[in-house]
């Protein structure tokens, strides 16, 4: 924990590190696990690099050569998630755990980058949630990701009425739209 700790100290402290961390950047599990993206060259080649519970840190990995920020989640087993918005589309690439950042894989084919947060989530059994709203409709969506299969789930919706209405979703740690995992981010 001390070597996780420090590891932090030293993306805060360098500069050509810290300028980049934001709170999309950065996620922790309940485990003790640390996921963290940083734009390598300061706009244009975001990198992802996981800390286990005992220190060991992965090797960086690129996550997209874009401008486009990712948000960043990790779940109690050390699978990660990483998305992001590019030319309307929401997508994502998934990292199992102690495995190697997948390939790119679209959740939405339609997706606003003008939200605040990407709802992403990983649960216990290692599958992944991403939450976004359509460019064309109103309202919130969630897709799921099986962990076994690798395959998104078909997307599931709330209309902004809804979720304003119902208690359970007004709240980023409880129910749909936001169907919480071990990791969130961006939700707070």
């Amino acid at each position: 924990m001390v070597r996780c700790s420090l590891l932090v100290i030293a993306l805060l402290l360098v500069p050509s590190a810290a300028r980049a961390q934001t709170p999309e950047g950065v996620a922790s599990s309940t485990a003790g696990h640390l996921a963290l993206v940083n734009d390598s060259r300061n706009g244009g080649a975001w990198m992802l690099r996981v800390v286990s519970p005992d220190g060991q840190v992965s090797a960086a990995e690129q996550v997209n050569a874009t401008f486009d920020e990712p948000w960043v989640a990790i779940g109690a087993g050390g699978d990660a998630i990483v998305a992001w918005f590019a030319d309307d589309r929401l997508l994502a690439r998934f990292r199992p755990a102690g495995g190697s950042l997948g390939p790119v894989e679209e959740v939405a084919p339609k997706a606003r980058f003008d939200v605040e947060a990407v709802p992403l989530g990983i649960d216990a059994a290692g599958n992944a949630f991403a939450g976004w709203s359509a460019s064309d409709e109103d309202g919130m969506h969630m897709r799921t990701r099986d962990a076994a299969t690798g395959v998104w789930g078909a997307r599931t919706s709330r209309s902004a009425a809804a979720r304003s209405s119902t208690p359970s979703s007004r709240s980023p740690t409880t129910g749909p739209p936001y169907s919480r995992g071990d990791s969130t981010a961006g939700m707070g």
